[in-house]
């Protein structure tokens, strides 16, 4: 596989895994008006680190 073929898949995924968070948040903050990384954490079966690292990946991406 390419670097560039490597680097667009890394990014995709990046991306769909971005979105799998932003939806737990959107699903949990609509269950409970509020959401804390631990609840996302708990929600998705992953770290507490891992969500934080997600979160702050993804609004590093929006600007």
């Amino acid at each position: 596989m390419s670097s560039s073929v490597a680097e667009a898949v890394t990014k995709e995924r990046l991306h769909s895994s971005g979105e799998d968070y932003l939806k737990a948040i959107f699903i949990l903050e609509a269950q409970h008006g509020s959401v804390r990384s631990v609840e996302v954490a708990e929600y998705m079966n992953v770290s507490k680190a891992s969500v934080n690292h997600a979160v702050r990946h993804t609004r590093n991406q929006a600007h």
